[in-house]
């Protein structure tokens, strides 16, 4: 599973499925995501929006990009699953974190 972690972290920002990362390690779909959840208590889309919402917090600061573009950089496509992971994470929105940062 360290294997997939590795994977995902050097990929986040790339356009990833379920089927690629099982893919990726010869698994099928359904035992890849039962052992995905096992390992790190997460599911993939949900381990991979954290990565995504991770990286747009630690980027958010320093960066210039409005929030939609830097969203795009780290593959974030789905704002309103994002904001829901970013709301959890950070108990704030995009905007006014940007704005206590």
């Amino acid at each position: 599973m360290t294997q997939i972690i590795d994977w995902l972290q050097e990929n986040y920002r790339q356009p990833l499925t379920l089927s690629q990362a099982a893919l990726h390690l010869g698994l099928s779909k359904e035992y890849f995501c039962r052992i995905f959840r096992q390992y790190t208590g997460e599911t993939f889309l949900e381990y991979l929006y954290l990565l995504r919402t991770i990286s747009f917090y630690q980027e958010l600061p320093a960066s210039d990009l409005s929030i939609p573009l830097l969203m795009e950089k780290n593959g974030i496509t789905n704002y309103k699953v994002f904001l829901r992971v970013f709301k959890k994470l950070y108990g704030t929105t995009p905007q006014k974190a940007r704005r206590r940062l």
